[in-house]
């Protein structure tokens, strides 16, 4: 049995982005994390 107190808790809303995108490169979509943590690449790059 969940307490009440565990149930209100709000969930955490990265998980779902991180859902997404991992969704997305199922369907054959490139993607770069930068949802959870820092970037391992340089970033500057990019531009």
């Amino acid at each position: 049995m969940i307490s009440r107190r565990t149930q209100e808790i709000k969930p955490f809303i990265v998980m779902d982005v991180l859902e997404k995108a991992h969704g997305m490169e199922r369907a054959g979509i490139d993607v770069v994390h930068l949802e959870v943590g820092e970037p391992d690449f340089d970033e500057r790059y990019l531009a």
